[in-house]
């Protein structure tokens, strides 16, 4: 699974998403820079790094740490981005941080511990969320029998966070990127359709979607959501 994430970021096919990160990142530089010239950035779920990687990456001194519970996407972070922290651990859980310690979290395509995230961000600090919208990948789903979106996901996901912060901003981002047969499999073992079939399956459904050399588009759509912690939180 992690070398599929990285073949697949290698291949471009998520840049979109990655650039959508960053740029949320970015635009919250001068509210930071007000209080620390060294922002911390926690990323939730942060898998290889990539969009860790890219967030506040042009801020000097910024201090990252991501968290995943795969030690070979530790391993793959901390090689991405020296000077980076890595956590190994459930996100789900007790994260291993202080209150008030981070002042952006990250939780891009990963699960969303309201109560923990509340706990380390500091007042003011803002948590980037990243969904994906029902039409993601949409093309795949049948043909690779990758779980559907839900129609209503960004909905729910404002009803989860809405206690215990206000959502600045929603942002939706759409492109088109044609795929080879190799890179639809790559997308599908990096998911959790990938425990539920084999890589050979997966390889064959792929290979028989886009025979040869030939590509297909698919259609990378998300929500990039913006929070910060209510005052009362």
């Amino acid at each position: 699974m992690v070398s599929a994430r990285l073949r697949v970021h290698d291949a471009g096919v998520l840049d979109p998403v990655v650039n959508a990160v960053a740029q949320a990142a970015a635009a919250l530089v001068p509210g930071m820079q007000v209080h620390t010239d060294a922002p911390v950035i926690i990323d939730l779920g942060a898998g290889p790094g990539h969009y860790l990687s890219a967030a506040l990456g042009g801020v000097e001194h910024s201090r990252r740490v991501g968290v995943d519970l795969s030690k070979y996407c530790a391993r793959a972070l901390t090689r991405r981005i020296p000077g980076a922290g890595a956590v190994v651990a459930d996100v789900w859980r007790d994260l291993p941080f202080v209150d008030d310690c981070a002042d952006v979290v990250l939780s891009v395509f990963a699960p969303r511990n309201v109560d923990e995230t509340a706990r380390i961000l500091r007042r003011g600090g803002r948590w980037i969320i990243v969904t994906p919208q029902p039409d993601h990948l949409g093309e795949l789903i049948e043909p690779m029998s990758m779980l559907s979106v839900a129609a209503d996901k960004s909905d729910a996901v404002s009803a989860a966070v809405g206690e215990r912060f206000d959502i600045v901003e929603h942002t939706v981002i759409r492109d088109r990127r044609d795929v080879s047969a190799s890179t639809i499999a790559d997308l599908v073992a990096m998911g959790p359709t990938a425990f539920h079939r084999d890589r050979d399956e997966i390889e064959r459904a792929a290979h028989a979607f886009a025979p040869g050399s030939s590509t297909t588009p698919v259609t990378v759509a998300v929500t990039v959501t913006v929070c910060q912690a209510s005052v009362d939180r």
